[in-house]
């Protein structure tokens, strides 16, 4: 059933999603004089994954969806694990409120892409990742998240005019 798979690939997806935006937490470690925590922190979510997986699959019986919750939540967990070590011992806290709307919006996108459905997968696809894509970098100009964010969109549309002033 195709919408087991799409719930599946979402639960890993925001696994991933918690992965990209904690992400610079990991670097923080890794450049740190507490490098080592970052054994430590990989062998947690080892521990943790496959805890999860076990209760999921062998105790709820939940089968392919329980994979999808352990790894997503050991993930989760894993990647707050290390930002909240980032906070605590490095006193440092890697995220700006500016990534706040740019998660909403990230979110709203993907509700709104689910809704295109062609006939063929791959165009199905390429149209919710044009749709994503073009909507999230006028969002992103429109809001002004970033000053070097509005600088590239601002110099490539210069240079498409340009381009297409060229043009017979």
């Amino acid at each position: 059933d195709l919408s087991i798979l799409y719930g599946i690939t979402a639960l890993l997806g925001f696994g991933r999603i918690s992965e990209m935006f904690t992400a610079v937490s990991t670097e923080i470690v890794l450049f740190s004089r507490y490098y080592r925590f970052n054994l430590i922190a990989v062998l947690l979510l080892g521990i943790i994954n496959i805890t999860l997986n076990y209760y999921f699959i062998v105790i709820l019986k939940l089968g392919i969806w329980g994979v999808a919750l352990g790894t997503m939540m050991s993930i989760v967990l894993y990647q707050l694990i290390k930002t909240l070590y980032v906070y605590y011992v490095l006193k440092f806290h890697p995220f700006e409120w500016k990534l706040l709307p740019i998660s909403l919006v990230s979110l709203i996108l993907w509700y709104f892409a689910r809704w295109i459905d062609l006939s063929y997968s791959l165009a199905t696809i390429g149209a919710r990742s044009l749709f994503i894509l073009g909507i999230y970098v006028l969002l992103m100009y429109l809001m002004g998240i970033s000053e070097q964010w509005n600088a590239l969109i601002r110099s490539l549309w210069h240079k498409i005019v340009k381009l297409l002033g060229q043009m017979p």
